[in-house]
């Protein structure tokens, strides 16, 4: 498949600026994770040399202060709703 340059984007002019909505389709849900093919995958097993893996989910506390100076540190509030909880994040 070729895909479109970002100078050809939007694909639909209803679309907003740069967006790729419909590359892959009307209906689908993945986007670029259709470029991992199970032939892909199993390539990248081939550059593997030491197994070590990375995690990349920091905690949303992971930093006091934020990277951007200007954004306020993220909050998360625990929501008890009778039978269930609910979780809030804000940024």
């Amino acid at each position: 498949m070729t895909r479109p340059g970002f100078d050809q984007l939007p694909l639909h002019p209803d679309h907003l600026q740069a967006s790729a909505w419909g590359l892959w389709g009307a209906d689908d849900q993945l986007g670029a994770l259709n470029l991992l093919t199970a032939e892909t995958v199993k390539a990248a097993l081939l550059e593997v040399e030491t197994g070590e893996r990375i995690p990349l989910n920091l905690p949303l506390d992971a930093f006091v202060q934020p990277m951007n100076p200007v954004r306020k540190p993220c909050e998360h509030y625990m929501i008890a709703k009778g039978h269930a909880n609910d979780d809030e994040v804000t940024a």
